[in-house]
């Protein structure tokens, strides 16, 4: 299976890995922006970019479609929500909510599942003015109002109907997909 990890940083975990700054010593590691991949269409099998979209200098959809040009399959992103403690970073020049992902991908006619990954920290909070004692429950935790939430969103893209073939494939493995 060969799949492309685009903005790998120093972590590459894909069997080619590319970044706009080779910052490590890796096989099949090449210095390359997202929007112009030397691949041929339909190369990988898979195309995974974590954390890397929401630091662009240019409209988002340049990007995804580029990936989505250079895979067979799956596409799959992970970016802060906009709404995350983790998107206010400096380096963030993109913010991202569920409703990008769904115009995008119905304006393509691309079969695709959201996922939100919810952390909280006890020592990031934030206040709101709503004064101490203010408690909500959160997957049955009795949580301080004030614990600003840290939120990922995932997102899988599938060409050709392999969202079908995905599915089978795992239950036939017996995994779980976080997906579904």
């Amino acid at each position: 299976m060969k799949v492309l990890d685009v903005g790998c940083g120093l972590d590459p975990q894909g069997t080619h890995n590319c970044d706009v700054l080779v910052q490590c010593d890796a096989p099949n590691l090449i210095e390359v922006d997202g929007v112009h991949l030397p691949y041929p269409d339909n190369f990988f099998d898979k195309v995974v970019s974590h954390h890397v979209i929401e630091h662009l200098h240019y409209h988002p959809e340049i990007f995804f479609l580029e990936l989505l040009r250079v895979t067979k399959h799956i596409v799959h992103l992970t970016m802060p929500h906009k709404l995350s403690r983790s998107a206010k970073s400096p380096t963030h020049t993109l913010y991202f909510d569920t409703d990008f992902w769904h115009n995008l991908c119905r304006k393509h006619r691309l079969c695709y599942r959201l996922l939100l990954h919810y952390s909280f920290r006890s020592t990031d909070t934030f206040s709101f003015g709503m004064g101490i004692g203010k408690w909500f429950r959160w997957r049955g935790h009795r949580l301080p109002i004030l614990t600003l939430p840290n939120i990922d969103l995932d997102v899988m893209v599938f060409k050709n109907g392999d969202y079908e073939k995905y599915i089978s494939n795992r239950k036939a493995l017996g995994l779980k997909d976080k997906f579904t």
